[in-house]
């Protein structure tokens, strides 16, 4: 639900702030925000786990 909240957020605030595009290229920006954020916490996550239990 986390991410789906991201989401309406980023495609709010990227459709006040180039009205000009259209609904599906701030949709798409939107989900790749979310997708790029989702793969962050995903490869941080393993990274910090491997350190654990290296230490």
């Amino acid at each position: 639900m986390f991410f789906v909240i991201i989401f309406l957020i980023l495609a709010a605030l990227a459709y006040s702030l180039f009205p000009a595009w259209s609904w599906a290229a701030v949709l798409a920006v939107s989900f790749g925000g979310v997708a790029a954020l989702r793969l962050a916490l995903f490869f941080l996550d393993r990274s910090g786990r491997t350190a654990e239990k290296n230490g």
